[in-house]
This record gives structure tokens, C-alpha cells and sequence, in this order.
């Protein structure tokens, strides 16, 4: 698959590193957030609702980040496996469970970071643009937007894998 060992093993590189970073990110993040309730001062003062709904979109942005490290170290794994002789067994990778499952998740990691990036951009702006409206909001509303973007990231990454649908959209063959 990626038959370039200087590129293979930058593969292996950036999917530890990514991993390395993701959980160097989601467990601060994670005990902020659990511990938040506990302590009414682990965000400091004031735009509380702010901080936590900051952190609870970048919690969702690294959880989506880190399928892309399972991606990436997936496909790293299946090129081991098929180093050397891809060319023959190309059809039967492109069609097996774990290129579908590989592909779904890379489809699913890619649709969820851009759906979580926009909802973060906006409510960035919603808090700069109109900050007394912050003021009002509930947490429970940030947390129907990370489902949103999450249900959203599913439809997207599992719709190509439905196979009425695949055989509605599929051309037909000429007479």
C-alpha cells in the first residue's frame, strides 16, 4: 500500500505522535470538565458557561481527531500485511470489511472535525458579537450541538455504505 518505507515510517511516526497528543489533550480536558461541578473555581471567574462549552467542543474535536490516529495507524498496520504484493491482492483489500471500516472511519473523524470546527467558530463569534447572550444560554444547548455534529458526522460517513441507496444512485447499464 504505501510501498516508500521513508513514507511508511513517517505514517507510523505522525499516528503515535497524534496519539500521543490527543490523549495529552482529552485528559486534562476530560478532568476539567468532570471536575468542574466539584470546584466552583476550576475556570476562574465569570463566563463559566464559555470556558466549559470551549471545553467540551475541543474534548469532541480530539475524540474526533483521534479516529483519524486509529485510521491512520490502521492503514499503517494493512500496509505491513500487504507490503510487497499489494498489487495483486488490490481487489480484494479495496473490498474486504476493513478498507470499508478504515474508510468509514476516516470519513467519519474528517466530517466530525469540520462540523465541530464551525459550531466552535460560532459560538465564538455568538459570544463576541452578542456577549450578554451567554448570559441566558444553558449548557444543555452546546451539548445538542456536539450530538448534532455527531449524528450529522454518522449519517455522512455511513450513507455511502447503504447499499439501496448505492443501487438508487448507480447508473445504468445501456441496453
Amino acid at each position: 500500500m504505501i510501498a516508500n518505507p521513508v513514507l511508511r515510517s513517517l505514517f507510523w511516526i505522525m499516528g503515535f505522535v497524534a496519539l500521543i497528543g490527543n490523549l495529552a489533550t482529552n485528559i486534562p480536558t476530560l478532568k476539567e470538565m468532570v471536575f468542574h461541578g466539584k470546584s466552583n473555581n476550576s475556570f476562574g471567574k465569570g463566563n463559566t458557561l464559555v470556558k466549559l462549552a470551549n471545553r467540551f467542543l475541543i474534548f469532541n474535536l480530539a475524540i474526533s481527531d483521534f479516529l483519524m490516529v486509529v485510521y491512520l495507524l490502521g492503514v499503517v498496520c494493512q500496509g505491513v500485511n500487504y507490503s510487497g504484493h499489494y498489487c495483486f491482492v488490490d481487489k480484494k483489500w479495496r473490498s474486504s470489511n476493513s478498507c470499508w471500516i478504515l474508510g468509514t472511519i476516516a470519513v467519519l473523524s474528517s466530517e466530525a472535525s469540520a462540523f465541530i470546527m464551525a459550531s466552535m467558530s460560532t459560538f465564538r463569534l455568538v459570544t463576541v458579537y452578542k456577549p450578554f447572550m451567554t448570559h441566558t444560554m444553558k449548557f444543555k444547548w452546546i451539548i445538542r450541538v456536539g450530538i448534532l455534529c455527531w449524528l450529522f458526522s454518522l449519517l455522512f460517513a455511513f450513507l455511502p455504505c447503504v447499499k439501496v441507496l448505492w443501487s438508487l444512485l448507480k447508473p445504468k447499464d445501456p441496453i
